[in-house]
């Protein structure tokens, strides 16, 4: 809870101090340093924060100031606060970025993360999903986000079709694309037993490489460096019965 806490902009010890809060309920802040192994002039430090953050208050008993967390619902309601913020200049920042960006947009993405970001990707652009190469141990790799995924995938109705490694991560994983729908699945020549993965969607082409157990995705943006990618799937697709 810490680090899921730290993560939405908490810092490690107003993290802790606001735990400690949950746990106890009305507690003064010398308990709370107590609890958390902390000095007292980094609780009060991270206790006016979180006042000031909405998500503690406190009241006076007996002339000795009490300190109580504020319902945990409440960081929702800070999260869709700070997300308003940010699409009130949204507009603004995104006409700046595509003034500077170049003809040729690269990136580079690592990880299970980052193949998640590259995956929302697909969503936004809402067009056509081709793939080349693909493995099929998607699932094992994330197995919860890879679900819930292909659910928002057939909503938005974006049609999948892929040429996959003739193994048999890929047979299993072409029987359950059956059940998923929206896919139609080919296969790779069976000499191509470890192929890397190439995503075409929209205007990008996302290059996947795994290597020793590193994930790594190289994300290109040009219309016609797509298109040219998208001239050789539909080649090879073609040529496979």
């Amino acid at each position: 809870m810490q680090e899921t806490l730290e993560k939405i902009g908490l810092t490690k010890n107003e993290a802790k101090v606001y735990l400690a809060l949950v746990k106890t309920g009305d507690s003064l802040a010398s308990t709370i340093a107590k609890i958390t192994n902390l000095h007292r002039r980094p609780v009060y430090d991270s206790l006016d924060k979180l006042i000031g953050k909405g998500l503690v208050s406190y009241n006076i008993k007996s002339g000795k100031k009490y300190f109580q967390a504020q319902n945990p619902e409440k960081i929702l309601s800070i999260l869709k606060d700070k997300e308003n913020e940010i699409k009130q200049i949204l507009p603004e920042l995104v006409s700046k970025f595509n003034a500077t960006k170049p003809e040729v947009f690269s990136e580079i993405y690592e990880g299970k993360e980052g193949l998640k970001t590259v995956m929302e990707l697909i969503l936004k652009e809402n067009k056509d999903w081709l793939s080349i190469g693909s493995t099929g141990k998607g699932p094992s790799i994330i197995p919860y986000f890879l679900e819930h995924w292909h659910k928002k995938r057939i909503k938005q109705k974006i049609q999948f079709k892929t040429l996959i490694a003739d193994t048999p991560e890929g047979r299993e994983r072409t029987k359950k694309f059956s059940k998923i729908g929206l896919a139609k699945v080919k296969f790779l020549p069976k000499e191509i037993k470890h192929p890397q993965t190439i995503w075409i969607f929209g205007n990008k082409v996302a290059i996947i490489l795994v290597s020793m157990e590193h994930l790594t995705i190289f994300l290109i943006d040009n219309k016609e460096i797509a298109a040219s990618f998208r001239d050789y799937f539909n080649y090879m697709w073609a040529s496979k019965k």
